[in-house]
């Protein structure tokens, strides 16, 4: 497909009997289709200057032509050429002097791209300051567990998709421009000589077929690198997640071999990309040369334009050829990272829907207190039922002991208890009234929870303690108490106590000492509900029972739920799930 049918199908709106989702693909994306994502995603500021790039490049354009007479204007004043024949609008010469007008001008035209650039680069960094804030938002702002996004997901965001869509971004709008720029200036051509401007165009399309013959190859390539860059990232990141498996079952040179190969072959399509590039990027310049020579000789046998305004017709011909290159560069690049662009409106689509999903769960009655718990025949799960006619019946001071065998759904339960992932079937009764409808929002502030990976951040052991909690009106005495029940004395004889610095995530402690903290955390919110997940995995039993003795005994009214392969909590436990 040349570039000629390239630029129609990109800014077509192709079958409008198919939702317009469903055409947006790496390889079937339109204009039309990208600028309905990205108001979908609520990017109408940036849209906003994105349709700045359509008259900047009209204007571009009258400048370019504005400039090529002044050229003409500023050397009749040094009388290397005439300029008698210069057209009517051309009012600088009544204003201003040809050395003045050609200084202004100039600046003029130097600023004006300047400013192009600039709008289209705040643009581009607007689309990756407006995605990085729905990223945001969808992970603390939305009501789903999850926010449908991994953390790999999250690392291929970061480091992958959100730069290259950015790019692709840039590149679209400096694509919007030359088009226009070049639109203006072709007809700019025509009116000086049509007869000439046909000959151009005759010229340009012969002259310029190389380049689009290698169009096509080049975007394969683009394609082949796209694909081989994803399947090399996967597999590294596989083969490092299970490097002590494929050490122990002795494949990890076949691995490597595999990466290799994978590195090799990135490198190869990377290497074709690049040289089809450049050459699209460079044809251009040979042949304006060639174009220019063809309408020299043309004008010179049939005189279709006086001499005298050659130069400006030849100064405008030179802009049409480097904005030709520019526009194939920017198509270039813009075809390489369209995939990224695509695979990042389908993640952002995926991660807001998890989280519409939620956001339509009714908010209706406030709770400040805990007296009953009741489950009835409740399944579990995330996309599919995990565990079903699951019964609870709890409340005040009570303990809930779950256990069962890794993925069966214990966090999910618990999860699905505070309202954080919904119920597949069945009911949840907190007080009598379904939770449902009960405002989590404001319940949360009488929730704790402990999990068996502590939240620990580059802080004091104070800061961290602190973290969550109303910290403005507990005394020193209420944090050494929680530490106390959880059997934090480790911090006594630490030289700063709770100025103690902890490094990346509590570098220094052990797991089990970072449990225990974690669990003060817990209990200086002085919970109505406490919910223990894994969170004495890394305590040994006899502290473990030490600190489950102590919360029960301190905090006799909070409602426990302890998930736990120990069957030591059983002793505890009120009501006892076994998943």
């Amino acid at each position: 497909m040349n570039i000629v049918n390239q630029l129609i199908e990109f800014f077509r709106y192709k079958d409008k009997s198919i939702p317009y989702r469903e055409q947006l693909s790496p390889d079937n994306g339109t204009l039309i289709l990208y600028l309905k994502e990205m108001i979908n995603m609520g990017m109408g500021k940036v849209l906003f200057l994105f349709l700045i790039s359509l008259p900047l490049g009209i204007i571009a354009g009258g400048i370019e032509l504005l400039f090529g007479f002044t050229i003409l204007y500023f050397l009749s004043s040094l009388h290397i050429m005439s300029y008698g024949n210069l057209p009517n609008w051309f009012f600088i010469k009544n204003i201003l002097t040809p050395t003045w007008a050609f200084l202004i001008v100039g600046i003029l035209r130097v600023a004006l791209s300047f400013l192009s650039l600039l709008i289209n680069s705040i643009s581009s960094e607007g689309f990756g300051f407006k995605v990085r804030r729905i990223i945001v938002d969808s992970i603390f702002s939305g009501e789903a567990l999850e926010s449908g996004i991994s953390v790999a997901e999250l690392s291929n965001l970061q480091t992958n998709l959100i730069g290259k869509a950015t790019n692709f971004i840039y590149h679209l709008l400096n694509i919007i421009t030359y088009l226009f720029f070049g639109a203006f200036v072709l007809i700019s051509l025509f009116s000086l000589s049509p007869q000439l401007s046909i000959v151009t165009v005759i010229s340009l399309v012969l002259l310029g077929l190389p380049v689009l013959i290698t169009r096509k190859s080049h975007n394969n390539y683009s394609s082949k690198r796209f694909l081989k860059f994803r399947e090399f990232s996967i597999k590294i990141t596989k083969g490092l997640k299970n490097l002590y498996f494929l050490k122990i079952i002795g494949q990890q040179y076949q691995q490597q071999k595999i990466l290799y190969e994978a590195n090799y072959a990135m490198f190869l399509y990377g290497f074709k990309y690049y040289f089809g590039f450049l050459l699209n990027s460079n044809l251009p310049g040979v042949v304006v040369i060639s174009v220019v020579l063809s309408i020299i000789t043309v004008n010179r046998k049939f005189h279709f334009m006086d001499n005298s305004i050659f130069l400006p017709f030849i100064y405008l011909l030179i802009q049409i050829n480097a904005n030709t290159g520019k526009l194939i560069m920017a198509l270039g690049n813009m075809q390489f990272d369209k995939r990224f662009f695509s695979e990042l409106m389908k993640t952002l689509r995926e991660i807001q829907l998890v989280n519409k999903t939620h956001e339509t769960m009714e908010d209706v009655i406030e709770v400040s207190t805990v007296e009953t718990l009741k489950v009835e025949h409740l399944a579990i799960g995330r996309d599919s039922i995990l565990v079903k006619d699951i019964n609870i019946n709890s409340g005040r001071g009570g303990f809930v002991y779950i256990t069962g065998h890794s993925g069966k759904g214990k966090t999910t339960l618990l999860m699905t208890l505070i309202g954080l992932i919904p119920a597949m079937e069945g009911a949840i009764y907190l007080n009598g009234i379904d939770i449902k409808h009960v405002d989590f929002k404001k319940f949360r502030k009488y929730l704790a929870y402990s999990g068996p990976d502590p939240f620990l951040f580059d802080a004091t052991i104070r800061e961290n303690i602190l973290f969550g909690t109303d910290h403005m009106t507990l005394r020193e005495e209420e944090i050494w108490r929680a530490m106390d029940i959880a059997e934090c004395d480790f911090v006594r004889h630490l030289p700063e106590q709770l100025d103690h610095m902890l490094y990346e995530g509590g570098e220094g402690i052990s797991a089990g000492q970072k449990q225990r903290l974690s669990i003060a955390r817990a209990l200086l919110r002085n919970p109505k509900i406490l919910l223990l997940d894994e969170a004495t995995a890394n305590i040994d039993e006899k502290t473990e029972e030490k600190i489950i003795t102590a919360i029960r005994y301190n905090f006799p009214d909070v409602l426990i739920f302890a998930v736990s392969h120990r069957k030591s909590l059983i002793k505890h436990a009120i009501c006892m799930i076994e998943l």
